[in-house]
Protein backbone atom coordinates (compact mmCIF):
# COMPACT_ATOMS: atom_id res chain seq x y z
CA UNK A 1 0.00 0.00 0.00
CA UNK A 2 1.40 3.37 -1.04
CA UNK A 3 0.62 6.16 1.47
CA UNK A 4 2.30 8.86 -0.60
CA UNK A 5 -0.02 11.76 -1.52
CA UNK A 6 0.36 13.24 -4.99
CA UNK A 7 0.41 17.04 -4.84
CA UNK A 8 -0.77 19.19 -7.75
CA UNK A 9 0.73 22.69 -7.90
CA UNK A 10 -1.20 25.53 -9.50
CA UNK A 11 0.32 27.37 -12.46
CA UNK A 12 -0.89 30.53 -10.67
CA UNK A 13 1.80 30.20 -7.96
CA UNK A 14 4.05 33.24 -7.96
CA UNK A 15 6.55 35.40 -6.18
CA UNK A 16 5.25 38.75 -4.91
CA UNK A 17 7.70 41.55 -4.12
CA UNK A 18 6.89 44.80 -2.33
CA UNK A 19 8.93 47.20 -0.22
CA UNK A 20 12.01 45.03 -0.58
CA UNK A 21 10.21 41.97 0.80
CA UNK A 22 9.61 38.83 -1.22
CA UNK A 23 6.72 36.44 -0.62
CA UNK A 24 6.20 33.09 -2.32
CA UNK A 25 2.52 32.37 -2.93
CA UNK A 26 2.02 28.59 -2.97
CA UNK A 27 -1.27 27.16 -4.23
CA UNK A 28 -1.68 23.40 -4.25
CA UNK A 29 -4.08 20.50 -3.89
CA UNK A 30 -3.97 16.78 -3.32
CA UNK A 31 -4.51 15.06 -6.68
CA UNK A 32 -7.62 13.30 -5.39
CA UNK A 33 -9.23 16.45 -3.89
CA UNK A 34 -11.07 19.33 -5.56
CA UNK A 35 -10.18 22.10 -3.09
CA UNK A 36 -7.01 24.20 -3.19
CA UNK A 37 -4.77 25.21 -0.28
CA UNK A 38 -3.01 28.55 0.10
CA UNK A 39 0.35 29.09 1.76
CA UNK A 40 2.43 32.29 1.74
CA UNK A 41 6.11 31.98 2.65
CA UNK A 42 8.44 34.87 3.48
CA UNK A 43 12.15 35.06 2.62
CA UNK A 44 13.08 33.56 6.00
CA UNK A 45 11.01 30.44 5.30
CA UNK A 46 8.18 31.30 7.68
CA UNK A 47 4.86 30.08 6.37
CA UNK A 48 1.32 31.45 6.68
CA UNK A 49 -1.24 28.75 5.83
CA UNK A 50 -4.93 29.47 5.34
CA UNK A 51 -7.27 27.24 7.32
CA UNK A 52 -9.93 27.68 4.62
CA UNK A 53 -9.82 25.73 1.36
CA UNK A 54 -10.68 27.29 -1.99
CA UNK A 55 -12.88 25.93 -4.79
CA UNK A 56 -10.42 27.12 -7.46
CA UNK A 57 -6.78 28.06 -7.61
CA UNK A 58 -7.81 31.50 -8.89
CA UNK A 59 -9.88 32.06 -5.71
CA UNK A 60 -6.82 31.17 -3.63
CA UNK A 61 -4.61 33.61 -5.54
CA UNK A 62 -7.27 36.32 -5.28
CA UNK A 63 -7.40 35.82 -1.51
CA UNK A 64 -3.63 36.09 -1.16
CA UNK A 65 -3.49 39.28 -3.23
CA UNK A 66 -6.53 40.74 -1.41
CA UNK A 67 -4.90 40.07 1.96
CA UNK A 68 -1.62 41.64 0.84
CA UNK A 69 -3.49 44.71 -0.49
CA UNK A 70 -5.61 45.14 2.67
CA UNK A 71 -3.19 44.06 5.41
CA UNK A 72 0.20 44.77 3.82
CA UNK A 73 3.20 42.55 3.19
CA UNK A 74 4.30 42.99 6.80
CA UNK A 75 1.52 40.74 8.11
CA UNK A 76 3.39 37.81 6.56
CA UNK A 77 6.85 38.71 7.81
CA UNK A 78 8.10 36.68 10.74
CA UNK A 79 11.80 37.27 10.37
CA UNK A 80 12.37 37.12 14.13
CA UNK A 81 11.25 33.46 14.12
CA UNK A 82 12.37 31.90 10.82
CA UNK A 83 10.81 28.62 9.81
CA UNK A 84 7.70 29.07 11.95
CA UNK A 85 4.25 28.22 10.59
CA UNK A 86 1.23 30.42 11.17
CA UNK A 87 -2.34 29.33 10.54
CA UNK A 88 -4.79 31.98 9.34
CA UNK A 89 -8.38 31.97 10.57
CA UNK A 90 -11.49 34.00 9.69
CA UNK A 91 -10.42 35.43 6.35
CA UNK A 92 -13.66 37.40 6.08
CA UNK A 93 -12.84 39.20 9.33
CA UNK A 94 -9.21 39.85 8.48
CA UNK A 95 -5.94 38.12 9.09
CA UNK A 96 -5.53 36.72 12.57
CA UNK A 97 -2.63 34.42 13.19
CA UNK A 98 -1.95 31.71 15.71
CA UNK A 99 1.51 30.25 16.13
CA UNK A 100 1.59 26.65 15.06
CA UNK A 101 4.19 23.97 14.80
CA UNK A 102 7.00 24.38 12.33
CA UNK A 103 6.45 22.64 9.02
CA UNK A 104 10.07 21.47 8.97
Amino acid sequence: MDDEIEIVYSPLQQTYTSGGHELKIHIYSAADEADWMLDVVDAGGSSTVWDDRFATDQEALDEALRTIAEEGVEVFLTEAQPGKTHWVFARAVGVRQRDGPSSD
